[in-house]
């Protein structure tokens, strides 16, 4: 495989910073639902689909809620200990993580997909002394993620079908390695690499050729997914000791910022179909974390009634949210908002 490294070009790009007011009233509310698997505790949902199909884990399994309708999933042979579904894909193909069970390292984890419609698993195999994450799948059903072993060095992987190559290693990355938070439909993708020990760098991997980049402004990048239609988005360090982050969004090459108001760090995490950036707020020294939506040139709060913290991971075709919440006695519990139809786009 050819390697090339080509350095984005960010000094002749506008970075365009939004830092506004809160949204008014607009058109619609949203409706939100609780998800749990029914005898279990602490539920994260992590991902949806545009059939409205979301992924997670809730206690020590994975699940998939389907329109009102919930599937716990246990990759085989792991009797459903610790396993997690963190991304699904147009075809409603999910991707995750469970602990291996035959591992002779302690909670070395090893990833897998899960066909919905078949209620099938396939696990990915990967070297026996590296641990998996998943980053994402496209609708070409194939999953990226990264691999760390014994000594916390990464290297991404992508596979299509059963095993997991490690393959992925931005020639710029130190020893530390490099990291992948999603692909496109196209094939195209995201994550970061190592620059020095903690400070990270966004590059994408496309056609054999690396592309590194840094959102104007930068101290170190996050980079946790890449919408199908190849839009990157993040958050990034503009102070390392006050952990400061700015989100993100990296439409190719062009650069949008978002500061949500009297926050001391603001992620993205998805992007709507009108192109409304989706992600959470909060502060470092307090535990009011909630989430937004940019919509109309203003930032909407978003805020699980009743919750203590809100975390919004994405959000699909149909304007509709998953996320996360903690209740006051600080359990966690998934959730979707559904924003109704003619209603969009939603608000609070």
């Amino acid at each position: 495989m050819q390697h090339g490294s080509i350095a984005r070009m960010v000094g002749g790009m506008t970075a365009l910073c939004l830092t506004l007011a809160t949204a008014p009233a607009m058109a619609g509310s949203y409706v939100y639902t609780t998800l749990d698997l029914v005898g279990q505790t602490g539920t994260y949902a992590w991902a949806i689909n545009d059939s409205g199909q979301v992924v997670g884990s809730s206690g020590a399994y994975a699940f998939v809620w389907d329109n009102g309708t919930y599937t716990s999933v246990s990759p085989v042979g792991t009797g459903g200990a610790s396993a997690s579904l963190t991304a699904i894909n147009a075809n409603g193909i999910a991707a995750g993580t469970y602990l291996d069970p035959n591992s002779k390292f302690t909670h070395r984890y090893a990833s897998f997909t899960y066909d919905i419609a078949t209620a099938s698993v396939s696990l990915i195999t990967s070297s026996a002394k590296v641990t998996a994450s998943v980053g994402g799948i496209n609708a070409h059903n194939v999953v990226v993620g990264f691999l760390s072993n014994l000594k916390s060095d990464f290297e991404g992987f992508m596979a299509k079908g059963s095993k997991a190559a490690p393959s992925i290693k931005d020639p710029n990355a130190d020893a530390n390695g490099t990291q992948v938070g999603g692909i496109s439909d196209a094939g195209m993708i995201a994550g970061t690499y190592f620059v020095s020990p903690g400070v990270l760098q966004g590059f994408t991997y496309a056609k054999k050729v690396y592309t590194n980049f840094t959102p104007p402004g930068s101290l170190s990048t996050i980079v946790p997914g890449v919408t199908p239609a190849g839009v990157i988005f993040g958050a990034f360090y503009t102070n390392l000791s006050t952990a400061a982050q700015t989100g993100f969004v990296d439409n190719n090459g062009s650069f949008t910022n978002y500061n949500y108001p009297g926050a001391t760090y603001t992620q993205v995490s998805g992007i709507g179909p009108s192109g409304e950036a989706v992600g959470y707020w909060g502060n470092v020294n307090s535990n009011n974390e909630s989430s937004f939506v940019f919509v109309g040139g203003a930032y909407d709060n978003i805020s699980f009634p009743g919750a203590q913290t809100t975390q919004v991971n994405g959000i699909n075709a149909s304007g509709t949210l998953v996320g996360t919440y903690t209740d006051s006695s600080s359990v966690a519990h998934g959730f979707v908002a559904v924003c109704p139809a003619g209603e969009s786009p939603c608000t609070q």
